[in-house]
């Protein structure tokens, strides 16, 4: 054993140049002790990285033991060592990172050439140690975890290294370079947290009257409301619904693009093969992955034209500071929630080797610079200091959206002025793109040998500029308008369809994979071509954006354009920009936290568990904070009168009050007023109400003391619409079943301007009482809900509050129970 671990080299900085006398003395006490397997010291030498078999495979990267490295201590005896300033041993685990070159030598031309190809797994991206790695792996170079004493800083540990590996490698062909970085060394510290205490109503039983828009701005964070939006599948006749296919599909591709990005991080035991798999040709997908991007920019602005034009079709006019405001109250919410999240959250919920790299930098950035992104101009300093780096696209699609107001009322007022200002403006940033890309040598796409440095400024020069950008926002925008000229009155023969689909098929293959051979290991950068792919792509793909929106909003896009309006799209849609902030944070949590090599395979190009861990929390993001605040931007901005309405507290602020009496009277007036339905003679219709909710209709009288939500008990009401289509309610002869946003009249006397104005159509009373029952069903889920809430922060109360972990637990056991009762009786 004492031969084993004495021809198993460690480094520690016991070096004579190390200044730091503490430190050198702690680390010559290391070395002594452990050649007499004192255990601390046995535990300090296990922890720090070897060399591995499979060196030939990639497997350079090594970690140690992250933990068992932070977890060592020991006091020394005084007597053995009377001179030292302390004698307290800690661990603190320090990453360094290594450029390691080999060169070529006479007796061996060839073989080291290849062997330093397959150690550093064929470099798909070279990187040195001085590069940004917070963003951008720096795969390349090469990460060794190093167990020293506390006493020891950074360059302690950099000073003693380089020496050490001088005299190894002094008559071989190896050259190298050493950095450690003082935020990759860790020590074991105190987590001091606050107790905090969390004290919540599950249920009140008391009435009180409040305003209607208060009511709604109080409703907005509802968690079953919002969870019917967010499964909402129905659409708005002006929906062009083809769209949500398109978002989730660049959503899909993206996330899976960014996920091999963020595997460079890792180290693994097969990096050769991995770099081997991704360097295959079919990468080309994901490597020319800025089109997926430029999708969503098309799709924006696609919508924002959309909304111009109705304005201007509308008012004759722009209300200039309400676009604007509006477009802010979209990206703040979920962006701000994110950010705080990730620089003042994130940062506490775990560790490892490279947590303080990709979580705590990223940190650090934002307390210094998330102003910018609150102004939306972080754009304009680069990756390496931007704060949560992916959502530059924010940046760049707002300033696209100051400007849109220009382009679109031009196009309105005077359309063949501003055909040809979009046109100048698009041939302006596909000029901007070729000349900056080809001047800079820059490449928009990710190609094999691609330099860190390069990368980083093609980010600042040209893809997070908006001017560079602008090509397929204007060609979004330019879309709409022509839709809006031909009124669904294109009428093309099936050849000309077939002509469309094979252009528009031809130029998405050109984008997507036209730079296929830059996949290739052996590829060489060419300018030329670098250029002229920044400078097209964007006009290939955009023009097969647009051809498949219109060929599905004619009619033209068969089976591909039912799969684009497949309703589970519009699900996905309303969390894709969530998905787009969560990713990453996600991505980085999982890096950080990593202790040890593991074995790449394809598959970890789309994991299952991480993806489900995307979708999850961007779930949760969209309900707690995107639906809710998207809600309260249309009743701010919604003109009307506020009215009074009994509510209870619960309702107000959970919407979760869950009677199950109040459920059985719902059926029970159900089946009453079904059966004096089918008494009268004719046919029910249906009035559906897109812009209005049961509580914004005026005049409503509760004829029960029931507390019964959302379902107004079955009573009799008259509605009509007033010149500008707001439905209106007031006790009449008529019986009236309302569900939901549905409202069911049995024949009666109507206001003339009722039909024209509301769209009556028909009813399924079936589906009526379907929509009260699904009512019981709900309850039954949000008391199950309730129940899992209130355990989860028993759990999180049992050590700092006793107390209030036993009133949680009650509250929990209650809404289990009534969700138990409730499932046996109607689920």
């Amino acid at each position: 054993m004492r031969n084993l671990v004495s021809q198993m080299k460690v480094h520690v900085p016991a070096s004579q140049i190390v200044l730091n006398e503490l430190c050198r003395n702690h680390s010559k006490i290391f070395l002594d002790r452990v050649r007499h397997f004192d255990m601390w010291a046995l535990k300090m030498f296990d922890s720090s990285a070897k060399i591995p078999s499979g060196l030939l495979n990639g497997n350079i990267n090594q970690y140690g033991d992250f933990d068992q490295c932070l977890e060592l201590e020991t006091e020394l005896d005084p007597p053995m060592y009377p001179h030292l300033e302390s004698y307290h041993i800690a661990g603190k685990y320090c990453l360094a990172a290594l450029d390691l070159e080999m060169r070529q030598s006479a007796g061996h031309k060839g073989v080291l050439e290849e062997v330093d190809d397959l150690i550093h797994a064929h470099r798909p991206v070279i990187s040195t140690v001085n590069d940004p790695g917070h963003r951008i792996a720096r795969f390349s170079t090469i990460n060794w975890g190093f167990c020293i004493p506390a006493s020891c800083c950074a360059d302690d540990l950099t000073i003693s290294l380089t020496e050490s590996l001088q005299t190894d490698l002094k008559d071989t062909a190896v050259t190298f370079r050493v950095k450690v970085d003082p935020d990759l060394c860790y020590i074991k510290e105190d987590m001091q947290g606050a107790s905090t205490g969390t004290k919540f109503t599950l249920y009140n039983k008391n009435f009180f009257l409040i305003s209607g828009k208060t009511l709604r701005l109080i409703k907005a964070f509802s968690l079953k409301r919002n969870l019917r939006t967010l499964l909402n599948t129905e659409s708005a006749p002006s929906d062009i619904t083809c769209l949500h296919g398109i978002r989730a599909l660049n959503a899909l591709a993206l996330i899976i693009f960014h996920k091999s990005v963020a595997l460079h991080f890792n180290p693994y035991v097969n990096r050769t093969h991995m770099a081997e798999n991704l360097g295959k040709s079919w990468s080309v997908i994901g490597r020319t992955s800025i089109i997926y991007t430029d999708s969503f920019l098309f799709i924006s602005g696609f919508l924002t034209s959309h909304g111009l034009l109705r304005q201007l079709d509308t008012n004759k006019k722009i209300n200039i500071g309400e676009i604007y405001m509006s477009r802010y109250i979209r990206f703040v919410p979920n962006l701000v929630a994110v950010l705080l999240f990730c620089t003042y959250i994130l940062t506490h919920l775990g560790s490892g080797p490279q947590w303080n790299l990709v979580v705590n930098r990223h940190s650090d950035i934002c307390q210094r610079n998330m102003w910018r992104n609150f102004l939306f101009i972080h754009n304009y300093f680069g990756f390496e200091d931007m704060c949560l780096t992916h959502t530059h696209q924010l940046a760049v699609d707002m300033q696209l959206h100051l400007l849109a107001p220009v382009f679109v009322y031009l196009l309105w007022s005077r359309r063949w002025l501003g055909v040809g200002v979009l046109t100048l403006f698009s041939v302006y940033s596909t000029f901007l793109r070729y000349t900056v890309t080809y001047s800079k040598q820059l490449s928009t796409v990710l190609y094999f040998g691609a330099t860190l440095s390069q990368l980083y400024a093609t980010g600042r020069l040209s893809y997070t500029l908006p001017t560079h950008r602008a090509t397929v926002y204007l060609t979004g925008i330019a879309l709409r308008f022509l839709l809006c000229e031909t009124k669904n009155k294109v009428s093309l023969k099936k050849f000309q369809v077939a002509i469309g689909w094979a252009a528009a098929i031809f130029a998405a293959g050109l984008a997507m994979c036209g730079p296929y051979h830059m996949a290739d290991p052996t590829y060489q950068y060419n300018r030329q071509e670098a250029a002229l792919y920044n400078a097209l792509s964007p006009v290939l793909w955009s023009s097969f954006l647009a051809w498949c929106i219109c060929a599905d909003y004619n009619g033209y896009a068969g089976a591909f354009g039912r799969f684009l309006c497949w309703r589970g799209f519009a699900v996905f849609g309303r969390i894709a920009y969530s998905v787009y902030l969560t990713q990453f944070p996600v991505f980085f949590y999982n890096i950080g936290t990593r202790r040890s090599a593991g074995s790449y395979s394809p598959h970890l190009l789309f994991e299952v568990g991480e993806v489900a861990s995307i979708l999850l929390a961007s779930t949760i993001l969209t309900l707690l904070v995107d639906l809710p605040f998207q809600e309260v931007k249309k009743i701010l901005w919604k003109k009307g009168t506020n009215h009074k309405l009994p509510l209870d507290v619960a309702d107000m602020f959970y919407d979760l009050s869950l009677d199950v009496a109040a459920s059985v009277a719902v059926l029970k007036a159900d089946r009453r007023y079904q059966a004096k339905l089918r008494e009268k003679q004719g046919s029910v219709v249906e009035h559906q109400l897109p812009s209005v909710r049961i509580q914004d209709v005026w005049e409503i009288k509760f004829y029960t003391a029931s507390d019964i939500k959302r379902v107004t008990v079955y009573t009799e009401l008259k509605f009509r619409c007033n010149p500008k289509g707001r439905v209106t309610a007031s006790t009449s002869n008529q019986t009236a079943l309302t569900a939901g946003n549905s409202v069911c009249l049995a024949p009666g006397k109507e206001n003339p301007k009722f039909g024209q104005l509301c769209r009556p159509v028909q009813c399924d009373l079936e589906r009526c009482r379907q929509l009260v029952t699904r009512t019981a069903i709900e309850d039954c889920a949000g008391y199950g809900f309730l129940a899992v809430g209130a355990y989860f922060l028993a759990f999180l109360t049992i050590v700092e509050d006793p107390l209030t972990f036993r009133e949680l637990l009650a509250q929990g056991q209650t809404a289990m129970s009534k969700s138990t009762s409730l499932l046996a009786q109607y689920c």
